[in-house]
């Protein structure tokens, strides 16, 4: 068995090497910087993820966020109901579109039973034309990117 040992220079070279004096002044010592440390644009993104947009759905601009009424989701299910109550017996108030914008104003972490779940059962939502109301979680992309 035999070992390998391999030196990486970081450019802290503890002996700096010398430059030739300007014309009219004193020497100058600096560091010697690597090529190859030199070549690296540290500026700009390795590998920068590409630009994914929904379809159908408006942009906000970043002065808009104060005026939103909460974090911005999308139906994820046609037809998906809207409830007075978070509970599959509450009133119906109306449909919501698949990939209609709304804003999330409140969640539940309780089923019907009223026993705590890992993830939420219901979203209070508000829709672009103000109106309120709950809807099942499992019928809203609340950003989450899991």
């Amino acid at each position: 068995m035999f070992w390998v040992f391999v030196a990486v220079s970081c450019g802290n070279n503890p002996h700096p090497a010398k430059k030739q004096a300007p014309e009219g002044g004193a020497s100058k010592t600096e560091t010697p910087v690597s090529p190859t440390l030199a070549s690296i644009d540290t500026q700009r993104p390795v590998n920068p993820a590409p630009a994914t947009r929904r379809p159908n759905v408006p942009e906000t601009k970043l002065q808009d966020y104060d005026k939103l009424p909460g974090p911005k989701g999308f139906v994820t299910r046609e037809n998906a109901i809207l409830r007075t109550e978070p509970r599959e017996k509450s009133a119906e108030i109306g449909k919501l579109k698949k990939n209609e914008t709304i804003y999330l104003l409140e969640t539940t972490m309780r089923n019907e039973a009223g026993e705590l779940t890992q993830y939420p059962t219901w979203y209070k939502i508000e829709r672009e034309n103000k109106q309120r109301g709950w809807v099942v979680a499992a019928s809203i992309d609340a950003g989450g990117g899991g």
